[in-house]
């Protein structure tokens, strides 16, 4: 994993927040960038889903028999999307310091001493605090 290019597509990306569009605007079917849930407010649709396009769905199986294609798929994708934008940068940025840290360590000791490795405290509150675990003592 290309933690530095995932960055830079992140970066790359229209700013957040995302968010799909629920009623009253909408159906679940677009994701939009703006201030707010109101696309009235919104910078720009970020992606959208025509369920009259129906060639482009997994389910679809090339023969037009005129029957109702169900996308119950779909709300749940806008709602990943949405929510990819808002907290995979900061997945990323805490999995390369994870990764820079414990590294540091086991390249300081031979493989025979990792299972005693002592991590300063400093690093040890850092860690506590990017994996999203209580602090010493707690």
């Amino acid at each position: 994993m290309d933690v530095d290019n995932l960055l830079a597509l992140c970066a790359a990306a229209t700013p957040g927040p995302w968010w799909r569009t629920d009623p009253p605007w909408g159906d679940g079917t677009s994701v939009h960038a703006g201030p707010s849930d109101d696309p009235h407010t919104a910078t720009k649709i970020v992606c959208e889903f025509d369920p009259f396009d129906v060639q482009f769905s997994p389910r679809y199986d090339g023969v037009d028999s005129g029957d109702i294609v169900e996308f119950d798929h779909v709300t749940d994708d806008m709602a990943f999307i949405a929510a990819a934008r808002a907290h995979f940068p900061e997945l990323l940025r805490r999995w390369k310091r994870v990764s820079e840290l414990v590294g540091f360590y086991v390249r300081q000791y031979p493989e025979w001493q990792c299972h005693s490795i002592e991590i300063p405290h400093r690093h040890r509150a850092e860690l506590r605090e990017l994996l999203d675990l209580p602090a010493e003592g707690k």
